[in-house]
């Protein structure tokens, strides 16, 4: 449990300094536009899952007050998988076709990471996004989809 918190943590961490290196000399104003979507799919009622939750509303309201992405607000919406792998599947189409979200991260079980992988995997050429997993198989799955998209 506390690695998937560490790994989401982690990629927040690198998404924040990455966005903060780019924007050295813009001043923060009230981010404007279009908002970048941040997509979440877990078991809201699991005790495991509030952290991963509270640490990516955290990194958006960060980013948000920082000026946001380019200028861009961030938005963030978190979808309820309930520990079921075709509710988790059907969350995480519904956040990257409907909200366009270009960023989803998936808790879950081997099964319900690999189902949205797979999905995910059929969606991305019409809708351009990155997926990350936190939980059980995230460093292994995740890392799978860097390498294989390097």
């Amino acid at each position: 449990m506390k690695k998937g918190v560490r790994v989401v943590g982690v990629i927040v961490s690198i998404v924040v300094i990455a966005v903060m290196a780019l924007l050295p000399s813009v001043s923060f104003s009230q981010p404007k536009g279009e908002p970048i979507v941040i997509g979440y799919v877990g078991q809201v009622a699991s005790p495991g899952t509030k952290p991963c939750m509270d640490i990516q509303a955290m990194a958006v309201a960060e980013i948000n007050a920082a000026g946001g992405i380019l200028g861009r607000p961030v938005k963030y919406i978190v979808q309820d998988g309930k520990g079921d792998t075709s509710l988790s599947v059907e969350a995480a189409r519904k956040l990257i076709i409907e909200d366009k979200a270009s960023f989803v991260s998936v808790e879950g079980r081997s099964e319900i990471s690999l189902a949205v992988q797979e999905n995910s995997a059929n969606l991305y050429k019409e809708y351009p996004h990155i997926l990350v997993f936190n939980g059980h198989m995230s460093s292994e799955l995740t890392a799978r989809i860097i390498d294989e998209a390097s």
